[in-house]
């Protein structure tokens, strides 16, 4: 069975393996399995999903928002002044 890895140190690899790191490469530099670094993968993804969901249906509603006010400064710009 494998030792437990510290959290802080979990922690740190998720961010680097989110910041773009391949899994291979945080496995060699952390001496951690990427067989592990799969499953905390898997599991944030799983565990973290209706997170992920929220944020994705968040930053919809702001695009959404923004498409809408370039429409009105865009009609705007383009009624003749006088």
């Amino acid at each position: 069975m494998a030792k437990p890895v510290d959290p802080k140190l979990k922690q740190e690899i998720m961010e680097t393996v989110k910041a773009g790191m391949p899994q291979a490469d945080a496995s060699k530099l952390y001496g951690v399995s990427t067989v592990t670094i799969r499953t905390w993968c898997r599991q944030d993804i799983v565990g973290g999903e209706k997170n992920y969901i929220a944020r994705i249906n968040q930053l919809k509603r702001e695009l959404d928002n923004a498409y809408r006010v370039i429409g009105k400064l865009s009609a705007r710009a383009d009624r003749p002044k006088g």
